[in-house]
């Protein structure tokens, strides 16, 4: 895990300009909204975006009248959080249960980064994020997916390397609702060789046997 985090940190600290000046494709905007109307029809006020990257989704959320913190393993992006005045820590996924309380926040954020977890560690990561989320809280989860597969793959400059891990949607359905009751979910086809998967998640009620 150590050497998929840091090649992950690598490649993010190097790309940050370039993702921070791309323009943001309509359908995430439009994924983007429907998570907002979920969040202001449920009254949340705190949120928590884990991957911010650049802070552009975290800026929208804050812009929109909510509490944000913000997260991300790149300290590049993080700086370019703090300089949009967010409420941004560099922080590991795996270290978010040691970082809040318990049942800290209302809702959860989290667009395209939890497909960089290993399939052997996202049930105890959905725990942990469990763990954050205040009872019958609201969570976002957009991932790329359409077959299963995990691998690191080389990017375009041919020396960073960023690993994943993807699901088809049956599958990847299948394990949220071992944690989460599901409000809302998507399937949006691509011109490649992906889809975009989309989950809107509840935190459940009451304590469900793993």
């Amino acid at each position: 895990n150590e050497d998929i985090k840091r090649n992950l940190r690598e490649y993010y600290n190097t790309y940050v300009e370039q993702r921070d000046n791309a323009e943001k494709q309509n359908w995430k905007i439009i994924e983007r909204a429907q998570f907002l109307h979920y969040l202001q029809k449920n009254q949340c006020m705190t949120l928590l975006e884990l991957g911010a990257g650049t802070g552009k989704d975290s800026l929208f959320f804050k812009n929109n009248g909510f509490t944000v913190t913000a997260i991300d393993l790149s300290e590049n992006h993080i700086k370019k959080c703090q300089k949009k005045g967010l409420n941004a820590f560099c922080l590991d996924i795996y270290c978010i249960d040691e970082k809040f309380q318990e049942s800290q926040f209302d809702s959860i954020y989290s667009l395209n980064m939890l497909l960089h977890i290993p399939k052997k560690d996202l049930h105890d990561t959905f725990v942990k994020i469990k763990r954050v989320l205040k009872k019958e809280g609201l969570f976002y989860i957009g991932v790329y997916g359409g077959k299963n597969v995990e691998k690191e793959f080389i990017q375009d400059d041919g020396i960073h390397k960023r690993f994943f891990s993807f699901y088809e949607f049956n599958d990847y359905l299948e394990i949220v609702q071992k944690h989460f009751n599901v409000e809302y979910s998507n399937i949006i086809h691509k011109k490649t060789e992906f889809e975009y998967h989309s989950f809107i998640l509840r935190k459940m009620a009451t304590i469900q046997r793993q």
